[in-house]
């Protein structure tokens, strides 16, 4: 038989030979992982709702099959969402790519398309890659082929070329508006998690800078103690050796004696307690 902690073991090792895009989300915290399962869970509800009142028998179902190819690759498009942290600029081109299919399967017209105003997946999506590119994917160069996606999704859902103000309206807040919505969550949040992050870095700050003053008067009292009581008992030592040395008397010889080794002995403690202090102090600095 196979112990445990060996099957465990050769688990964890075939999940570690596959493929990085194979492999499951990790976060850093259980709020991480709630969060985006619940967007992601959102997400595919909202798409699975279009599919459903696309099929109502009402003039604004969903009839070309281009509609219903667009409309389901919205169910699959809104897991992906869960590997954003840690492939922001792909999922997001892959969200953005499903929203330009469904808006190219859409037929131009004069007026803004009836599906395309029930379908309320793709400005949530528009706004989710816009949020993901700001939240995760600052640093990467690639960032900007997400943005140009948006300007092509907003020209192509804006139909400019037919000059209708209601195709143009729709085409804007289709894309542009969610987008810039995304962007501007995103930015705060991060403006906060910033401020957040300086007032924490403040106070740890604050927190060393006290411990270094406590530490530095605690030399300070060191150096007091090496300065003035060291001498003393140094003096109190010299003298009663010079007791023990002038005396005949055993009595005041053997007290004087005593005098002297009390004060060596107190002599030592204090110079392992000033060590002890300066130990400290370098430590804490």
């Amino acid at each position: 038989m196979t112990a445990p902690g060996s099957t465990v073991e050769s688990m964890a090792a075939q999940a570690s030979t596959r493929p990085a895009w194979l492999r499951l989300p990790t976060w850093q915290s259980r709020s991480d992982a709630r969060w985006e399962i619940g967007l992601a869970t959102g997400l595919l509800l909202v798409g699975v709702l279009v599919m459903v009142v696309g099929l109502l028998p009402w003039d604004g179902r969903l009839t070309s099959p281009w509609q219903w190819i667009a409309v389901g690759l919205q169910v699959p498009a809104s897991l992906v969402l869960l590997w954003r942290r840690r492939y922001p600029v792909t999922v997001s081109s892959i969200l953005l790519l499903v929203v330009l299919l469904a808006v190219i399967a859409n037929p131009s017209g004069a007026t803004f398309s009836v599906p395309l105003q029930i379908d309320a997946w793709l400005p949530l999506a528009a706004s989710m890659t816009a949020n993901t590119v700001i939240h995760f994917g600052e640093r990467s160069r690639r960032g900007r082929y997400v943005w140009g996606l948006l300007a092509v999704i907003t020209l192509v859902a804006a139909r400019p070329w037919d000059l209708s103000l209601s195709v143009l309206y729709g085409g804007v807040s289709l894309a542009a508006v969610p987008a810039l919505l995304g962007a501007y969550l995103a930015a705060r949040a991060r403006l906060l998690r910033e401020a957040t992050d300086r007032a924490e870095r403040a106070e740890r700050d604050r927190a060393l800078a006290a411990g270094q003053a406590r530490a530095q008067e605690r030399m300070r009292l060191a150096a007091d103690l090496h300065d003035v009581v060291t001498h003393r008992i140094s003096l109190m030592v010299l003298q009663a050796g010079a007791v023990r040395m002038s005396t005949v008397d055993p009595t005041i010889r053997s007290a004087a004696e005593d005098l002297r080794t009390v004060g060596c002995e107190a002599l030592e403690e204090l110079r392992d307690m000033i060590g002890v202090l300066r130990i400290d102090h370098e430590e804490a600095t």
